[in-house]
């Protein structure tokens, strides 16, 4: 009997195992296979930012366009509504990538590669030798209610990176050192044509600059001329700088508070030659929040390890940072673990008046296993 119920168990089992492998060979082969051509036609999302009150969703997409021969980087603009959302674009340009939402929720600032209007500049500023246009990405500001897109930077360098205040009165960027219109002739004049891999690179100043100050800037565009100095001086006019740094800036963020500004560097080159090039630092903002101020900061190195950091994001106590270790370690030797999570307690950091370097400033692994 045993034996009996034991045969009829397994037959039913093989019988419905063959079934189920059945409709799935079914499945499979009913499904079309995936063409060349939308393997390469499939779009890529870049970023995707919740606003601040969570109605709606601003999206980066890259797809690849044959025609202009360019992978367009376009913004869209989800809205959620009580039944079905609604989807819109909100950028065309094709160059348009890294969107952030002012802490208000009123404007989304982004990083565009497009040509910015220069009716207030010589339009030979605006291009390269040979009439190519300049494709070195500048900050722009576009209101999610829509609207034409405007620049919020210029000049030949590009924004690295850039974060909003915390009352959303003022944009905080990175770019390489300006160098002035004498500096660049002079330049030209020494070495011509030729390219100096490392000669020619510098930097990255981290600039402020008021949201009325831009807006003031933008409504003015045309109609005023800008002065010679503010010409020539290589600058976004109206950025004022707090800090400098020997290397480039990949990511800023803000405390919550407003009060410190921490940043994480890499090679000037943008060549990983050496780890130490990648560290955090931290710039107190108490100092130079006013916008009338000049002062610079000198930036506070947290980290000197053999990690390489990125990621960086405030806790709510306004107090520790966040920050993500995929290759290198911060217990160590050198070596390529699983993504670590850590945070560095940035309130105990004080400036060393000989190298600007932290004397204190604990980290602590989380999830240590």
């Amino acid at each position: 009997m045993r034996r009996s119920i034991l045969v009829v168990s397994l037959a039913f089992a093989i019988s419905a195992s063959v079934s189920i492998l059945s409709i799935f060979a079914q499945t499979q082969t009913a499904k079309p296979k995936l063409t060349l051509d939308e393997f390469f036609n499939s779009v890529s999302f870049t970023a995707v930012k919740v606003s601040p009150d969570g109605n709606s969703v601003v999206i980066g997409t890259e797809r690849a366009d044959w025609e202009q021969e360019i992978f367009r980087k376009e913004l869209w603009l989800y809205r959620a509504a009580p039944s079905v959302g609604n989807l819109v674009q909100l950028t065309q340009s094709g160059h348009d990538s890294s969107p952030q939402w002012s802490p208000d929720g009123q404007w989304i600032a982004f990083l565009s590669e497009r040509k910015a209007e220069a009716k207030d500049r010589d339009a030979e500023d605006t291009k390269e030798k040979g009439g190519k246009e300049k494709d070195a990405n500048q900050l722009f500001l576009i209101a999610p209610s829509g609207g034409e897109a405007f620049a919020i930077t210029s000049g030949e360098d590009e924004v690295h990176a850039f974060a909003w205040s915390s009352d959303s009165k003022a944009i905080i960027f990175a770019t390489r050192q300006p160098w002035t219109k004498q500096q660049n002739d002079d330049h030209k004049k020494e070495w011509k044509d030729a390219i100096r891999y490392r000669g020619d690179e510098r930097g990255d100043v981290i600039f402020r600059i008021t949201l009325n100050e831009v807006l003031a800037r933008n409504a003015a565009l045309g109609s005023k001329e800008l002065a010679d100095a503010e010409k020539d001086s290589g600058a976004t006019p109206g950025a004022v700088a707090i800090a400098r740094t020997p290397l480039r800036v990949d990511q800023i963020t803000i405390s919550h508070d407003g009060s410190r500004l921490a940043f994480v560097t890499s090679s000037v080159s943008e060549r990983q030659e050496k780890v130490e090039d990648i560290e955090l630092y931290l710039v107190n903002l108490t100092s130079s929040n006013a916008p009338s101020s000049a002062a610079e900061v000198a930036p506070i190195r947290l980290t000197r390890n053999e990690a390489v950091e990125l990621n960086l994001e405030w806790a709510p106590d306004n107090r520790h940072l966040f920050f993500q270790v995929n290759l290198g370690s911060l217990e160590r030797k050198y070596e390529d673990p699983q993504p670590r999570l850590y945070w560095i307690d940035a309130g105990n950091a004080h400036t060393s008046p000989s190298d600007s370097t932290s004397e204190k400033s604990e980290d602590q692994r989380w999830f240590a296993d």
